[in-house]
């Protein structure tokens, strides 16, 4: 197995809490990877230290089979490693152009000897990469970003990070806030990115998705490693087992909970722009979810209902 980037007793601590204990993983070539745990497994604490974004207390980091300090994300960029967050970090007031090149924008020399930005080896490259992931008909380069729908927000994060010649991308909870439409759009777009020999890590709560898209899957818990397996030789029971540290029963088991009065209700709440019209009740004893996709509102509502 040609490993591209292999971590190695990675330690991460913050006040009163050890984030990482030892922690370790490799990355083949071409390979997409699952990274599996409970929320505080140490999964994203993970990711940022591969990014840049935290520095770890000690381990050592491998690329190419080379020990390398990867210090901020700007470096991370640099050795070809990208990170896709489940929140995209794109500038809303900016163009799409704009956006993937932001802070390394092509430059040329003009009369003078002063470097300007060189728009069209921008739009070159640009359409390269739009064509390559098959979405040069579906988003122009001149639309502002505040203009895009989540799943084309997030296919933008994807070809910026491909401007830098990333050959290892991360997925942090790609689908979360994906219609099923944009899911398989999404996993089209990681069957190119496979084929064309780029490493993946992918992490999800989505057994599913994991289970369709990924060759092997590294198990956290407690910020430890637990294991690493195939996924033709797993199965879901199997990865539940070990993130939670004992066997489980059924998945889905009936609840005969009993519910009482009215204890809370929410009555034609509007925000203007933002949301409008909600209405619900919680009663004694209940459990209310509230879903939607990203920029539905939900977030807002909360707020609005706590007193922010």
């Amino acid at each position: 197995m040609d490993i591209i980037l292999k971590l190695e007793d990675i330690c991460k601590s913050f006040p009163g809490v050890k984030a990482l204990d030892h922690m370790q993983i490799e990355l083949a070539r071409g390979e997409m990877h699952a990274v599996c745990g409970e929320n505080g497994a140490g999964k994203s604490t993970m990711m940022k230290v591969i990014t840049g974004v935290y520095k770890a207390d000690s381990g050592n980091m491998y690329l190419n089979g080379e020990k390398v300090s990867i210090r901020e994300p700007n470096d991370a960029y640099a050795k070809g490693i990208a990170i896709i967050f489940q929140e995209t970090s794109l500038f809303k007031d900016l163009t799409v152009l704009e956006n993937i090149f932001m802070g390394h924008e092509p430059v040329k020399k003009v009369f003078g000897g002063i470097n300007n930005i060189d728009y069209k080896a921008m739009r070159a490259k640009a359409q390269q990469i739009f064509e390559f992931l098959g979405i040069d008909k579906d988003i122009s380069f001149d639309a502002k970003v505040d203009d895009l729908g989540v799943a084309a927000k997030q296919m933008v994060e994807i070809a910026k990070a491909l401007t830098y010649d990333a050959n290892i991308l991360i997925f942090d909870e790609p689908t979360a806030a994906l219609t099923s439409k944009d899911v398989r759009a999404l996993f089209g777009t990681i069957a190119r990115l496979k084929a064309s020999g780029i490493s993946m890590m992918y992490i999800s709560h989505r057994m599913e998705e994991i289970f369709e898209l990924c060759d092997r899957i590294t198990i956290l818990r407690d910020g430890s490693y637990i294991g690493t397996k195939k996924i033709s030789e797993t199965d879901m029971n199997d990865v539940v087992k070990m993130m939670i540290g004992r066997e489980i029963g059924e998945r889905y088991p009936l609840r005969n909970a009993k519910t009482g009065g009215v204890a809370f209700e929410v009555k034609g709440l509007s925000c203007p722009g933002v949301f409008e019209n909600v209405s619900f009740q919680v009663h004694a004893g209940e459990v209310l979810g509230v879903s939607g996709l990203m920029g539905a509102g939900r977030t807002e509502i909360m707020q609005a209902i706590f007193g922010n």
